[in-house]
């Protein structure tokens, strides 16, 4: 067994201090030869040279040429010489240029110390241009620069009348070249010059005075900001809003015409520019209108025919082509729109026809059943109610869009229809009657009947007090729990809740028109006010009002579109208008009802 050697600690501290000390002095060493031989090696690398004469095929000298190699340049003397200083040993390219002469292009191998290269350049063919500016008003000479192909030129313009000057560049290589004509007053100018031999070289430019101004995009229905809305101005320029809808026009001719604004969501709209000027000019303000769709009814030599377009009017397509066509619905999931086509004698039918008008088809299978006293229609639903009387009887009637599921939903003999309604959901038939015999007085009222069990509950009762009054059922919310009435003439609601009436306003109200908002409580209806129409917005638990149309006209009609947007008819001209932008009521077509 080989025998162990015990070492001190003084002995081990020894040994492993010698191995510490040799390699950081091997490293300091090398670290001082590295920096040493790398400064000389990098001096020697860029310690080189090029020159050398520019000529030309005689032999004489051309002054002005650029001699590069790579960023690295020189310009010719008045003898033609150049020298291109601290070169990177190795393979290069020179690159020669002058004003009257082919470019040259050569590789060439930098040496150590001073290497030469002369060359000869072989002529151009040369050219004369004239650039001829102007403007249609007057021209604004101040700060007019020029720049070919992005070297400043030294040539001067001279005025050939109040509106135009001219700039004559002479003999220019042939060839392609781009002109920029930059300006404080101009919208900067770019243009191709192609220089070509032996023909008169011309162009023209208009100068546009340039317009700075500021666009705020806004959503139409409540004024909030739209951001990242794509702006396209003539053919090829697309800019974008920011965080804050908006966007800064730094440069715009004063002649443009249009701006094109996109948005997903939102229909494209084209704003068309008026009284520009140069300069500064105030903020434009535009408002996208969301994507949706209206149909209206129009009256035309054919009859009443059904009408599409955007909320806006845009792209408006006729769908029907004859006979009397009415109350029109929107499938837009499946790009149908539904409507009643009217028959003399008999009860009107339904059809839909596609968006573009170009399918047609018959719903209703009975076609020869008699006009109907009444006829209430929820497409979505395929839901319809009417009466149908005999010399015995008369009774409520549901059935489905084509007439073959019927059922009875009340039986209405010996009774007088009032009011009638369908929900909007399809769930509830709401009507009132009053009797025609002494003996069921008591059972005079407003009932409703849920339209999925058959089952008809009595609302509210008829002569309960002292005095005989008799109220009218006028609109349901969408929840199918507030009903709204007239009594007297007066606005009432009812709460299923609870068998108490409350009065909501005592207006001289329109005997027709009663909607709810769509999702709200709020009920719309038309007033008389001192011999104009009002169209009103009332919340019935706080009271609080708000007029959304005042006219002059004699009649006027509205529908909800959704729970910000509705439309109404004024004198034949169909508006539409958000409940949160009213001042921005667009106009969308003339001679309408709806």
């Amino acid at each position: 067994m080989p025998k162990k050697v015990h070492l001190s600690k003084t002995s081990v501290f020894k040994r492993y201090k010698s191995l510490i000390l040799l390699p950081l002095g091997t490293v300091i060493l090398l670290t001082l030869c590295v920096l040493i031989f790398g400064l000389g090696l990098d001096k020697r690398l860029f310690d080189s040279s090029l020159e050398g004469y520019i000529f030309d095929k005689n032999k004489n000298p051309i002054i002005g040429a650029n001699v590069c190699i790579k960023d690295n340049c020189a310009i010719t003397g008045n003898n033609g010489f150049y020298k291109i200083q601290e070169l990177k040993l190795g393979n290069n390219e020179i690159i020669v240029t002058s004003d009257k002469h082919l470019n040259l292009v050569e590789s060439i191998t930098i040496d150590n110390g001073v290497n030469t290269l002369s060359v000869e350049l072989t002529d151009a063919t040369l050219a004369n241009l004239t650039v001829t500016m102007s403007d249609v008003s007057e021209l604004q000479l101040n700060e007019l620069k020029f720049l070919l192909d992005d070297k400043e030129l030294t040539e001067k313009t001279s005025k050939i009348d109040e509106k135009s000057i001219e700039l004559k560049l002479e003999n220019k290589k042939t060839g392609l070249y781009k002109l920029k004509v930059a300006s404080s007053y101009y919208v900067d100018e770019v243009i191709d010059l192609i220089v070509e031999p032996n023909i008169e070289n011309k162009y023209d430019i208009k100068l546009e005075p340039s317009s700075t101004f500021k666009i705020y995009i806004q959503n139409w229905l409540d004024s909030t900001s739209l951001a990242n809305t794509q702006v396209t101005i003539g053919n090829d320029t697309e800019l974008s809003t920011d965080d804050k809808g908006m966007l800064a026009i730094d440069e715009l001719s004063i002649y443009e015409k249009e701006i094109l604004f996109e948005k997903e969501g939102f229909l494209k709209q084209i704003y068309t520019l008026v009284n520009l000027h140069p300069g500064i000019n105030p903020d434009l303000t535009v408002k996208l209108v969301p994507d949706g769709k209206i149909t209206f009814v129009k009256e035309t030599a054919l009859g009443k025919q059904i009408f599409l377009s955007n909320y806006d009017g845009s792209d408006a397509k006729q769908l029907t082509v004859d006979g009397m066509n009415t109350n029109p619905w929107i499938d837009e999931r499946n790009e149908k729109v539904y409507f009643l086509k009217n028959q003399v004698d008999k009860a009107s039918i339904v059809h839909w026809v596609d968006f573009l008008g170009e399918e047609t088809k018959l719903i209703s299978t009975k076609t020869d059943q008699p006009a109907r006293k009444l006829d209430l229609v929820n497409y979505r639903k395929d839901i319809r109610i009417f009466i149908r009387e005999t010399d015995s009887e008369s009774k409520i009637i549901k059935t489905n869009l084509d007439d073959n599921q019927e059922s009875i939903l009340y039986d209405l003999s010996n009774r007088e229809l009032q009011d009638s309604l369908l929900s909007q959901d399809g769930n509830q038939f709401i009507f009132s009657f009053v009797s025609k015999e002494q003996s069921n007085i008591t059972e005079e009222g407003i009932y409703t009947n849920n339209i999925r069990f058959n089952r008809t509950t009595n609302l509210i009762k008829f002569n309960t007090g002292d005095e005989e009054r008799v109220s009218q059922p006028k609109a349901v919310n969408d929840d199918g729990n507030i009903l709204a009435l007239t009594l007297d003439g007066e606005l009432f609601i009812h709460s299923y809740s609870g068998e108490q009436i409350e009065r909501i306003t005592n207006d001289n109200i329109e005997k027709s028109t009663f909607h709810f908002q769509p999702e709200t409580n709020n009920i719309t209806y038309i007033r008389n006010i001192e011999g104009k129409k009002e169209l009103v917005l009332v919340d019935p638990f706080s009271k609080v009002m708000k007029i959304l149309v005042q006219t002059d006209a004699e009649s006027i009609d509205y529908r909800w579109l959704t729970k910000e947007i509705f439309n109404y008819v004024s004198n034949g001209e169909l508006w539409i208008s958000s409940v949160n932008n009213l001042e921005s009521a667009k106009l969308v077509d003339k001679t309408v009802t709806l």
